[in-house]
């Protein structure tokens, strides 16, 4: 096994892999059609992308759950990886393979070299192995992690994935998730590495903003990742301590991480993920593509996710429940604290969202 290099090398291992798994045809880029859609509420600008050729991938979860007729176990692409989309081992716990049915170049997956559940939260191994793709990519990158159920997540063997920035040539990858972040931490007067809640976004998500600069420890990170989840629970009305949060989005990129709480894992016929969740939609016909223009991005978002509202009421309840117990250990404290911070959010900041997430200098909304 390769062990991966660091940095502008490592880069080189992610370039050289992909092109020569396009030539020998053992990784398959699909045709897309780009379009840009922007939200009739926020005035924010969503990429789209249509692919006919995605009706023909299925995915493992899928198929074992609707087809009866094979008791066959589904193969799992990860155990072992496809040699030829092999990029390297990143440490003793997590190799670095290419998306093998990619939409946008250089999609590389991080995944662990035992069977571990893509219901686990992720760990400070995990965090450490993310961050350091990230820092390979020569420009923006985001990565992401699908957990649960309802998260969109295509395979049950646990894994990363990372995508270079921007979705689109044309929009700078500041985005309106960006400035969400940054306009909210300056209104809340947070110092940097300090979790809370992006209330300018239309659905329920927290986040955490980096100092720029600095490079979090995976011990931080972990302890980061560890306390947005525990909001993301309360806001799911999780309250038992020990429980994590069944299912959610989480992005990473140099500047910030964010973790969005899912009750479904579809919107109408559209089925979400991290990276909708970042900007771009991946539909595979023209009926989706309909769906997505009459409903628009942002109130699938919140279909799909929870909007803050009820957020807030699960904290509530949450709270309530922890106040009639009797345990008061850590983690119990921990999970108490979050409930607090989300069940005492305000409402009327609701009210400030348009404005938080318009358009930018340019005058459209800028894309992540």
């Amino acid at each position: 096994m390769i062990p991966c290099q660091v940095g502008p090398k490592l880069w080189s291992s992610i370039q050289e892999t992909y092109h020569r798994a396009e030539k020998n045809k053992n990784s398959f880029k699909f045709d897309t059609k780009v379009e840009v859609l922007e939200d009739p509420h926020n005035r924010v600008d969503f990429v789209l992308r249509i692919s006919t050729a995605l009706k023909a991938k299925k995915t493992n979860i899928s198929s074992s759950t609707t087809s009866t007729a094979s008791t066959a176990p589904p193969k799992n692409p990860f155990l072992p990886p496809e040699p030829e989309l092999l990029i390297c081992q990143l440490g003793d716990q997590h190799n670095l393979i290419l998306n093998k049915f990619n939409v946008v170049p250089y999609h590389v997956i991080i995944t662990t070299t035992e069977f571990r559940s893509q219901e686990e939260p992720l760990h400070v191994a995990d965090l450490k192995a993310l961050w350091q793709v990230l820092e390979a990519f020569p420009g923006d990158a985001v990565g992401f992690y699908n957990c649960g159920q309802n998260s969109g997540r295509s395979q049950p063997h646990k894994h990363m994935q990372a995508v270079p920035l921007p979705f689109s040539a044309e929009f700078p990858s500041a985005g309106h998730l960006h400035r969400a972040v940054d306009r909210d931490s300056v209104e809340y007067g947070l110092p940097y590495n300090t979790p809370f809640a992006v209330q300018s976004l239309p659905y329920c998500c927290f986040a955490v903003k980096f100092k720029p600069g600095e490079r979090p420890s995976p011990e931080a990170l972990g302890q980061l990742f560890h306390r947005l989840r525990l909001r993301a629970a309360v806001s799911l009305h999780k309250s038992d301590s020990t429980r994590d949060c069944s299912s959610y989005n989480f992005l990473l990129t140099r500047r910030f991480m964010m973790l969005v709480p899912r009750r479904s894992e579809f919107a109408g016929p559209v089925a979400l993920n991290s990276l909708q969740y970042a900007g771009t939609f991946f539909v595979r016909n023209e009926e989706e593509l309909q769906y997505v223009k009459r409903t628009g991005p942002f109130s699938m978002l919140v279909q799909a996710g929870v909007d803050w509202p009820t957020a807030m009421q699960n904290a509530q309840v949450a709270l309530k429940e922890m106040s009639e117990g009797d345990s008061e250990g850590k983690a119990e404290q921990e999970t108490r604290e979050a409930a607090k911070e989300v069940a005492g959010l305000r409402l009327k900041r609701l009210a400030m969202r348009k404005p938080e997430v318009g358009p930018s200098e340019g005058g459209r909304g800028s894309k992540l």
